[in-house]
């Protein structure tokens, strides 16, 4: 037979058990992306063919991407177009000025940004495979640049 304490101490561990379940799973979910409609960018605009390809080097670095127009032209205002799917607005970029914008500024036409991955992240890191500009008069391709992992 069973007494009363023991019983009170088995279901205090069990509902301590079940909270902790809870919180875990909670702060888990709470990592996860989600899509923010508010943010939601364009569709990428499939029917626009690539006219030309500028030599302009596009790196990856970390949770960041990097380039320099190393053109002879200026490059956009426009969209900057990350593997057909995300994009973010692109001002005018001079002749041999370098920029860098955090791969969170990337949205999909839903709100979700682009995966970046870095140390919190709860999911792999999206690879960046294509670069393109998007500007009123055509599409423009960029060279990404893949680096090794270290």
């Amino acid at each position: 037979m069973q007494t009363r304490p023991n019983r009170i101490i088995r279901r205090l561990a069990l509902l301590t058990l079940s909270a902790g379940i809870a919180a875990a799973g909670l702060s888990i979910g709470g990592c996860a992306a989600t899509a923010d409609p508010n943010l939601a960018g364009p569709e990428y605009p499939a029917a626009a063919m690539q006219t030309r390809q500028l030599d302009v080097q596009v790196f990856r670095e970390d949770t960041t991407v990097r380039f320099t127009n190393t053109s002879a032209i200026p490059l956009g205002p426009g969209r900057l177009w990350l593997n057909q799917w995300y994009s973010r607005d692109l001002p005018e970029i001079a002749v041999g000025e370098t920029v860098d914008y955090s791969l969170s500024e990337f949205r999909d036409r839903y709100g979700e940004s682009f995966r970046g991955g870095g140390f919190w992240a709860s999911d792999k890191p999206e690879l960046l495979a294509k670069a393109q500009v998007e500007t009123a008069a055509d599409l423009v391709g960029l060279i990404v640049v893949a680096v090794p992992e270290e």
